[in-house]
């Protein structure tokens, strides 16, 4: 082989390296080119599909807004006042279930009848917008979605309408409207690596992941066409004005940079997105470009090194395949998350919407929804209105603090609600708008209603059960009374017996010292008339003789004797009359408020003294009183009716064990002693003792084992009552069959 050959075959060599080489440059390029172009134009796929779901879910929430009749038709008939605290209310809440920005109804004249407000209280009411597109076409009955900058507001927006159909005639009395933020949308145009814009039918550009392009034009628009849109009000007062550079080509130059444009349709009729991105090598193939890519693709088959090469480009293309697949599935998979997240949520918020309605207005207790940022009323149901004489109005937007009568239980009730979430059962007092007070338990819990705190709070008027609870507590004072009154006459005769023993003997006592002294009068009158008679012996022998016959027949020595015995007997009884009337006044006396201090022993001695009759003929009642002990403070005349209860039981069941012949004679005895500082009274019988079946009922209001007449059945009871609830003491007994039983009251010192 000659030179020349040599250095064909080198240059031939050459060659092919260098288209091989080539190749092998632009292959990849051009793969990496294309697979980044699809994962934009995806990309701005995805984001048009989030759009328009945004659009779908809201223009869902509309049409439940407007087919909602209890609300929109008492606002375009006139039933509710325009601007009332209660359309403020309903629409306010339908604003912040649908996440709307504002929502209102406008009459068949384009004017705003009702108006939702924010914490800023700005309201449409009384404005017109019957130039607007979005009222025209929805008096047709269409559903409008209307891009524009607001007339009042001058943020942007989109306005959903849609038209209120009567029922009767079938044609529209009204349109609702809601206008919703782009806030969110722009967010995520945020993420969009290039430029994104949304484009009306007249090429304007609406919104734009920058700022500087919002409001500009692809083309220069015809004058005529500026005039229309400033008199439309669509965007305000803007200019209009053209971009610098064309983006609606295939392939814009923007600063000097060529990008690629992709184009998506948008669900508003005639709008659209165009996303524009610069490609990695995003240029056309030259003619030269081809012509080398043909020759080394024709090599391919003779150069294995080649070969080696683009399988290795192969593998590579199959990572960014992969890569590529993964990052569409990701943001596949986010774009359904959120997109089902949106359905339901939507979904929630309508049945939410009419839920939230039903049990706010239908709960048959008083019911507020208060903003826990500011303190005042957002909403209260007709309960409240009904029960504290406020109207809606009247207290929309009031500082809730004000139906307070305590403020301190208001913050106290805040501060739990703050602390856990929650307060259940606080029980407070509440102001009406006459100046009455009621009682109410309140329970709340905090919600949050467009990402604002508020407080729903639920309050039950109990003050007729207060008042019952007062009337209660005052007829249980009257039977307790009572109940001691009703012993006393129990024991009436008894105790009668016991003042007339003693008055009977110191009656005859009085008559024989009555008698006795007027026979000492008229011995002391003769001794008196026969000294001054007597002169001689013999006067004084027969005066001597007179007054021993007189002597003898008033039988002076029987008085000097009996006579003294006569008084004290007499004083005796007196003293215990005295003391059994000093027992019943003690133990009769009027219901006291006040503990004072009181002697047990004393006490318990009076009870003893009262019930005498009831045990003296079949009982002995022993006394074991400890000495020096302490008063104790309590209510004296309630623990004496407790004793005398006890006693006459002891006394009533040691007289059916003699009756029945199980024991001679009766024993009760009664001890007072100090335990642990605690005053501790025994009463113990040697009866018949308690049943096992009725052990767990003796306390029982109104439950007794006596005969008809005989028992209330209120007396261990009522020893219940004052011995643990009035003095936070204890009662209990011990008792054993044809024994006895033994009681033990336990009261603090």
């Amino acid at each position: 082989m000659g030179i020349k050959d040599k250095f064909s075959i080198f240059v031939y060599i050459a060659v092919a390296l260098v288209l091989m080489a080539g190749s092998l440059i632009l292959i990849p390029s051009l793969l990496e080119r294309d697979n980044f172009k699809t994962h934009k134009i995806e990309k701005t796929n995805a984001i048009a599909e989030n759009f328009n779901k945004l659009i779908e879910n809201r223009l869902t929430a509309l049409r439940a807004l407007a087919i909602n009749k209890p609300v929109v038709y008492k606002i375009l008939k006139g039933e509710m006042e325009m601007d009332s605290g209660q359309s403020r209310c309903l629409l306010g809440t339908s604003r912040l279930i649908t996440e709307a920005d504002i929502v209102y109804v406008l009459d068949t004249l384009g004017t705003v009848v009702g108006c939702s407000v924010d914490d800023s209280n700005m309201t449409l009411i009384g404005n017109n917008y019957k130039f607007r597109e979005y009222f025209v076409k929805a008096m047709e009955g269409i559903d409008v979605i209307y891009p524009a900058l607001g007339v009042t507001t001058l943020k942007k927006g989109l306005y959903l309408s849609r038209p209120i159909i009567d029922d009767i005639t079938g044609k529209p009395i009204g349109v609702v409207v809601i206008k919703i933020g782009l806030e969110q949308f722009e967010e995520i145009m945020t993420d969009f690596d290039g430029y994104i814009s949304l484009v009306s039918p007249e090429g304007i550009i609406f919104a734009c992941n920058n700022k500087d392009w919002v409001f500009k034009t692809l083309s220069q628009l015809e004058p005529a066409m500026i005039d229309s849109l400033l008199k439309s009000r669509q965007y305000g007062d803007e200019k209009l004005e053209k971009l610098p550079f064309f983006i609606d080509t295939e392939h814009p130059l923007i600063d000097g940079k060529e990008y690629h444009a992709s184009k998506v349709a948008s669900r508003i009729n005639g709008w659209q997105m165009i996303s524009c991105f610069e490609s990695k090598n995003s240029y056309p193939l030259t003619a030269i470009q081809k012509k080398i890519l043909f020759w080394a693709f024709l090599l391919e088959a003779l150069l294995l090194t080649f070969a080696v090469l683009l399988l290795f480009n192969i593998m590579k293309k199959k990572e960014i395949e992969t890569k590529l697949r993964e990052e569409r599935e990701n943001l596949d998979r986010k774009v359904k998350e959120r997109t089902k997240e949106l359905s339901d949520t939507n979904e929630k918020l309508i049945e939410s919407l009419d839920h939230f309605e039903t049990i706010f207005n239908t709960s048959p207790d008083i019911t507020t929804l208060t903003n826990m940022q500011t303190g005042r009323l957002v909403n209260v149901n007709e309960h409240f209105t009904s029960i504290l004489g406020f109207k809606k109005e009247e207290v929309t937007n009031r500082p809730v603090i004000d139906l307070w009568k305590n403020p301190e239980h208001r913050k106290e009730f805040a501060k739990q609600l703050k602390e856990n979430g929650a307060c259940y059962n606080y029980e407070s007092e509440f102001t009406c708008k006459d100046g009455r007070i009621i009682n109410g338990i309140v329970s709340a819990k905090v919600l949050e209603l467009n990402r604002v705190p508020h407080i729903i709070a639920i309050t039950k008027d109990v003050t007729s059960l207060k008042e019952n609870e007062k009337e209660r507590d005052r007829l249980k004072i009257e039977l307790e009374h009572s109940q001691r009154l009703q012993s006393i006459g129990t024991l009436a005769a008894g105790i009668a017996h016991e003042i007339n023993s003693p008055l009977q003997f110191t009656n005859d006592n009085i008559d024989f010292i009555t008698n006795s002294y007027n026979d000492i009068i008229n011995l002391v009158n003769t001794y008196k008339s026969l000294m001054m008679a007597c002169h001689t012996d013999y006067d004084k022998d027969n005066a001597r003789n007179t007054i021993f016959e007189l002597e003898k027949k008033i039988n002076l020595e029987f008085l000097t004797n009996e006579m003294p015995d006569a008084l004290s007997q007499t004083k005796d009884g007196i003293a215990r009359i005295r003391k059994i009337v000093n027992a019943m006044k003690q133990y009769s006396h009027m219901h006291n408020e006040e503990k004072k201090p009181a002697n047990i022993n004393e006490t318990v001695e009076n009870a003893e003294i009262i019930t005498r009759n009831e045990w003296k003929y079949h009982s002995d009642v022993e006394n074991n009183f400890a000495q020096d002990l302490p008063f104790i403070t309590c209510y004296e005349p309630e623990l004496n009716q407790v004793f005398m209860n006890l006693i006459v039981n002891a006394a009533h069941t040691t007289k059916d064990a003699v009756d029945k012949k199980l024991i001679e004679k009766g024993r009760i005895e009664v001890s007072t002693s100090l335990i642990d500082n605690k005053m501790r009274i025994t009463i113990k019988d040697n009866g018949l003792g308690i049943p096992k079946e009725i052990k767990d009922r003796v306390y029982d209001p109104f439950f007794t084992t006596k005969d008809v007449g005989k028992g209330t059945g209120q007396g261990l009871a009522m020893a219940y009552r004052v011995v643990v609830e009035k003095h936070g003491g204890k009662i209990w007994f011990e008792t054993e069959q044809n024994k006895g039983t033994t009681f033990f009251v336990e009261v603090p010192v």
